[in-house]
């Protein structure tokens, strides 16, 4: 929010510090029915818009609060599932005349985050995707430190809307976003959206179903991810009002055979963590007994987000360390012994960069599948074992990438007529 403006009389700061104390009144409210934590309605927040606007007249510098109270009246009409209100308003910000839309770029950011967050409601997942963009390049050029935290979440809502609506982009590519790509929080969205682009259902839905295991504090960041469990760009649309339980029986009918017994098991994970979180908001007045027990629940519920983190990272990191070492398998050399030792990232560097295969411990060199793809893909048959030399489709495949590759075979297929009539096609 911005702050008090000082303006040059006693009553300008009385009515610019009026218009911040509302805003904090209204942003409240705003959460209390998001999280419906108090029985707060829509009137009330008409009334505090109402307010707002009185005191904008008043004020002396209005531009300095404008686009917070924009930022307001837009999340009321997002609460409130009023699309076109809300695409309204936004167009509104960038054709109005004066400097507050650059004069504070966190603001704007928001703005635009919540119109993305609207998109992606109604379904329109390119917009979501390029105003969500636009928000993102707004954190950026704020160039705070303090933003960080919604850079990630904008960024994540990139990817969301960029495999929900098949469209083909890479949100990484975008300008600060690859300052990110290693952050736990991201990290898992990005091994998503590389799942999705190889068509890999099993890590796809491995992924997702545990993220949803731990989204249950953030409802839009649960909500996407349980529209990627149901049929591909449906038209039903799911509304923030919706309860666990019907998000629950809704996802059952709607997502694959493959995915069932996963969902089972996040909703087993789920009502473990609902109970210990129900557990932690109650009184814990009574006896020592129930203390105890409300500590237990809640070290059950750490745990099991501690577990279901740990399995996340793990898959990422794999399917992450698979992809990059495809494009440049160089990157080998600086992953840790559980990845050099795994036998698919080792082929996918080999195949990319023969030469790695030197680097390789002798366990590897003596892996057949892992020096078939060094020889297939660089003149590498000189460096294998002498038992390698002498198999035949070891060599053939050599002498296929060159045919020089001959000089390096054992002796009895140097002398193979198969073998030499292969080198001589290949000269």
């Amino acid at each position: 929010m911005t702050r008090p403006y000082q303006g040059d009389t006693k009553e300008a700061k009385d009515v610019n510090l009026q218009i911040v104390k509302k805003l904090r009144e209204g942003e409240n409210c705003l959460h209390e029915l998001s999280t419906k934590q108090n029985h707060i309605s829509l009137p009330q927040l008409d009334e505090i818009l109402e307010c707002l606007r009185r005191l904008l007249e008043k004020s002396k510098v209005p531009h300095a609060y404008l686009l917070d109270v924009d930022l307001f009246e837009i999340r009321r009409h997002v609460q409130n599932n009023s699309y076109n209100h809300v695409k309204e308003l936004y167009s509104q910000v960038f054709e109005r005349p004066n400097k507050s839309t650059t004069d504070n770029l966190s603001v704007l950011a928001m703005i635009q985050e919540e119109c993305g967050h609207m998109h992606m409601k109604y379904l329109k997942w390119d917009k979501a995707y390029e105003v969500f963009l636009k928000s993102f390049h707004s954190y950026q050029d704020y160039s705070s430190q303090d933003y960080n935290k919604q850079k990630k979440c904008v960024l994540v809502q990139m990817i969301m809307a960029n495999i929900l609506g098949d469209l083909n982009k890479d949100p990484f590519k975008e300008n600060g976003a690859h300052l990110f790509k290693d952050d736990e929080d991201v990290m898992w969205f990005r091994a998503l959206q590389i799942s999705h682009i190889n068509k890999n259902e099993i890590s796809f839905h491995k992924i997702l179903t545990n993220i949803i295991q731990i989204s249950f504090q953030y409802p839009q960041l649960r909500l996407h991810s349980l529209r990627l469990l149901i049929v591909p760009r449906s038209n039903v649309i799911l509304s923030d009002d919706i309860e666990d339980d019907e998000d629950d029986e809704l996802t059952e009918k709607k997502i694959s055979p493959s995915s069932s017994s996963s969902l089972k098991k996040e909703k087993t994970r789920n009502k473990r963590i609902k109970l210990s979180t129900s557990n932690k908001k109650k009184n814990v007045n009574g006896t020592d007994k129930k203390t105890v027990h409300n500590n237990n629940n809640n070290l059950n519920m750490v745990e099991v987000e501690a577990d279901i983190k740990q399995e996340l990272n793990q898959i990422s990191k794999r399917l992450i360390h698979l992809e990059e070492v495809k494009h440049n398998g160089r990157l080998l050399s600086r992953y840790s012994n559980e990845y050099k030792n795994d036998i698919e990232i080792v082929k996918a560097a080999v195949i990319n960069y023969p030469p790695i295969f030197l680097s390789l411990n002798q366990e590897l060199h003596d892996n057949r599948e892992i020096v078939n793809a060094a020889v297939s893909n660089g003149p590498m048959l000189s460096f294998v074992s002498p038992n390698f030399k002498q198999d035949y489709d070891i060599v053939k495949n050599a002498i296929i990438f060159k045919s020089s590759a001959i000089n390096h075979a054992s002796p009895e297929l140097k002398e193979n007529l198969n073998i030499i009539l292969e080198a001589v096609k290949r000269d």
